[in-house]
């Protein structure tokens, strides 16, 4: 049983001139609470995770056109069973789907279960553009970026059929709120329905969203 699927694991698409399908990772070292010796970029997957990235690809049936992906390893390993399933797929990998990085690079190596303090000050101070230390990516900036793969696939000429996109649980969320139509064009109203959303909206590994246009 696919239980981090969306209800129809075969989505089938039918009459539709591209669809975007996007996948956050499979269960990384980071979601199982393991032990991490290595940075943000690098968290490799579980074993579950490969199972999960594995049965991902099984469920998709239609060839895509391109295969897009973060550059973080866990969602180039998700995507890999997918590349061999269809082999001359193409391969994009695209920093706007990379995770969002909102605090210090600490925060996310040697600190990552002791965090609960720095997250709870960040999303209280409800400020799209503060910075939050070394490495770290403001609000402000992840909205623009998503919102530009967006604005990419909707508008580009150049896509047609489907597109899959693997990625993160909050750039997941960020890009559905752009489908939805729920993110306000004011960042800092953003902010506050983005936040207001993580608080109800779980996010599952391999959950897929998926979104058409005809």
């Amino acid at each position: 049983m696919l239980s981090f699927l969306h209800k129809n694991p075969k989505f089938l698409l039918r009459n539709f001139s591209k669809s975007l399908m996007l996948i956050r990772h499979g269960e990384s070292i980071g979601n199982a609470k393991l032990p991490i010796n290595c940075t943000y970029l690098e968290y490799p997957l579980t074993s579950l995770g490969e199972k999960q990235a594995k049965l991902i690809a099984e469920s998709i049936k239609k060839r895509p056109s391109l295969i897009v992906s973060s550059p973080f390893k866990r969602a180039l390993d998700t995507a890999k069973p997918l590349l061999v399933r269809f082999p001359n797929t193409v391969l994009s990998i695209d920093a706007r789907l990379s995770a969002f990085e909102y605090l210090s690079s600490e925060y996310y190596t040697e600190k990552r279960y002791t965090r609960g303090e720095a997250i709870k000050q960040y999303w209280e101070a409800q400020d799209p553009f503060l910075v939050m230390g070394k490495n770290a990516e403001s609000f402000s900036d992840f909205y623009n970026r998503t919102k530009s793969f967006f604005d990419w696939f909707e508008n580009s000429k150049d896509i047609n059929g489907l597109v899959v996109g693997f990625t993160h649980a909050m750039s997941l969320r960020m890009l559905e709120m752009h489908m939805n139509g729920k993110l306000p064009s004011d960042v800092k109203k953003a902010f506050l329905a983005y936040s207001e959303n993580r608080k109800t909206r779980k996010i599952r590994n391999c959950e897929v969203v998926e979104w058409k246009i005809k």
